[in-house]
């Protein structure tokens, strides 16, 4: 039999292809097993310390003054003089604008001519008061004597020694000096009306007198308190009418920094407002410390803030601030116990952080009180002394990733 014809049946062919794929499999060369191992991350921890701070929110401030003044025109009346200029400090009393005074000086002078005449008035009515007295007497005394003469002829007459004529002349007499009487009576009796009506008319002429007297005040304008002044609105010249804005000044005294205070922190802010405890802040401007109260809080939320609004008195370094100044300010609260002092870059998000447990990262849920030292004061009762937080922000920080502590 042939090597070909032996080769050409197909149980052979078979066979042989068997053999070779079990050849090849008893041959081949061995891989090995590549077994996966978990990374450990390097990270830098710290031990838990629970201490009593005094915690620190670090504000952004704008500062305003709460006694701001715009100085109007009372008058009509020209300017004759601005004795200041924008950013001038001034003090209290002090001259701002002159308006021409000759109009309120001759109006002044008017008025004092018509009280003095109402004063005379009334002292001529005093002493006629006096002179009426006198002669209602004299005028009774004449009635008197005049009834006692038509008595006389009426006796006379029915004895035929008086005439009808003397005893008609009596009659008239009598009655003539009885009108007298009354007449001096009534005029006595009106005395108190005619009084209050000149009492009335001088207290209306003294108040038309201090009008003018203070409408010439006012041509000369001062300033009501130490200050700055933020704008000028008119020059020499210029004629004004009542209500007109001549200057707009700010008092340095009433300098007041407005910061919005995080609805966190507000239960420490609030009760320490009801306490009276004066919560102080501290900030530098052009190298000058500022020092300033917490005295109030804003009356209103404006919506979608998750602030409110805090106004500080300034104790100290008010000759640097100008109204609309921003300024970082730094607000110590009240002492808080069994707080942990961690850096910002510990904390994910806004509450939370991780702690070394049993070599992986264990997430905690955290609360913010403060800041100090460049660093946030947190509270967290899955915190315990001794335990270890992780302070390297690992951008995969995620619970349970395994790492190593570097000390």
């Amino acid at each position: 039999m042939s090597i070909r014809h032996f080769f050409s049946k197909p149980l052979v062919v078979l066979g042989i292809a068997v053999l070779i794929f079990i050849a090849f499999h008893i041959f081949r060369p061995q891989t090995e097993t590549i077994q996966l191992r978990e990374k450990v991350w390097r990270v830098e921890v710290r031990e838990v310390h629970h201490r009593t701070l005094s915690p620190a929110v670090l504000l952004y401030a704008r500062v305003e003054s709460s006694r701001t003044a715009r100085m109007h025109s009372a008058l009509n009346a020209d300017v004759t003089e601005i004795a200041v200029r924008e950013g001038d400090r001034i003090t209290s009393n002090q001259t701002l604008v002159r308006l021409d005074d000759r109009d309120s000086r001759l109006e002044l002078r008017l008025q004092e001519a018509m009280l003095r005449e109402i004063k005379a008035e009334i002292q001529t009515e005093n002493q006629r008061y006096k002179k009426d007295k006198l002669n209602l007497q004299h005028e009774k005394n004449r009635r008197h004597l005049s009834r006692q003469a038509l008595d006389r002829l009426k006796r006379l007459s029915k004895k035929n020694f008086a005439s009808q004529v003397r005893l008609d002349e009596a009659r008239d007499t009598l009655e003539a000096n009885t009108l007298a009487v009354h007449d001096r009576q009534f005029s006595l009796d009106n005395y108190e009306h005619r009084t209050a009506k000149l009492d009335a008319r001088l207290a209306q002429s003294e108040s038309e007198r201090d009008i003018a007297a203070l409408n010439l005040e006012r041509c000369h304008i001062t300033a009501p308190f130490d200050g700055r002044v933020t704008e000028v609105f008119v020059a020499p010249g210029m004629r004004m009418q009542p209500g007109e804005p001549l200057l707009e000044i700010y008092d340095t005294e009433g300098l007041e920094l407005r910061a919005r205070i995080p609805h966190s922190y507000l239960p420490s802010v609030r009760a320490a407002l009801r306490e009276a405890y004066a919560m102080q802040a501290t900030a530098t401007v052009d190298d000058v410390a500022i020092r300033a109260t917490l005295v109030r809080l804003s009356a209103e939320i404006p919506e979608n803030y998750g602030s409110i609004d805090g106004f500080f008195q300034v104790s100290r370094g008010a000759e640097v601030l100008e109204p609309g100044r921003r300024l970082n300010l730094n607000l110590s609260l009240r002492s808080q116990e069994q707080v942990i002092s961690v850096p910002f870059d510990a904390i994910h998000g806004t509450d939370r952080l991780y702690k070394l447990e049993e070599g992986r990262m264990r997430q905690v849920t955290v609360s913010r009180v403060g800041e100090l030292n460049g660093e946030v004061l947190i509270r967290s009762t899955d915190l315990m002394e001794g335990d270890f937080i992780i302070l390297t922000p690992l951008p995969n920080a995620m619970d349970g990733l395994k790492v190593t502590a570097m000390y």
